[in-house]
């Protein structure tokens, strides 16, 4: 991930700090052992005498001090992606009243459009933005012939 929170692949996201839902399994056998770090069951990175980091693109590890052979403490990082936007336009209905058109997109006002529109229509519409806005005018006569 570059500086402006952009994945290699082209994904917007954030990086969440993990560490304290992993899990460590140790393995020990004769010439000594190593440790399984996990994620949601998920092998993140495993550690010996190095540290061997999992190619996984939605992990990263963070070490302090030592580098790879002594690193002292480990802080692990999931990418989480920013939602993709569907368009529903299509699927909207409007329902007209007497000031104003209601925006219904399977049953939740998505928008309400008068003289402004506005679109904090409460809880239910948190999962919708609105990102093109027709023109507005004083009265809805032509506009909704």
């Amino acid at each position: 991930m570059n500086k402006e929170g952009i994945m290699e692949d082209n994904r917007k996201g954030t990086w969440e700090d993990v560490t304290g839902e992993c899990e460590v399994h140790w393995y020990s056998f004769s010439m000594g052992g190593y440790a399984e770090v996990q994620h949601s069951e998920r092998s993140i990175a495993f550690l010996g005498p190095a540290v061997v980091v999992c190619k996984d693109p939605n992990y990263r590890v963070a070490n302090g001090g030592g580098g790879l052979n002594h690193p002292g403490y480990m802080r692990v990082e999931h990418f989480i992606p920013e939602p993709e936007w569907v368009d529903v336009t299509d699927e909207c209905v409007a329902e007209v009243h007497l000031r104003r058109v209601d925006l219904i997109h399977n049953g939740i006002c998505v928008a309400l459009m008068g003289h402004q529109v506005n679109t904090d229509c409460g809880t239910l519409a948190k999962d919708y933005r609105v990102t093109t806005i027709p023109p507005v005018h004083d009265t809805f006569s032509g506009f909704l012939k």
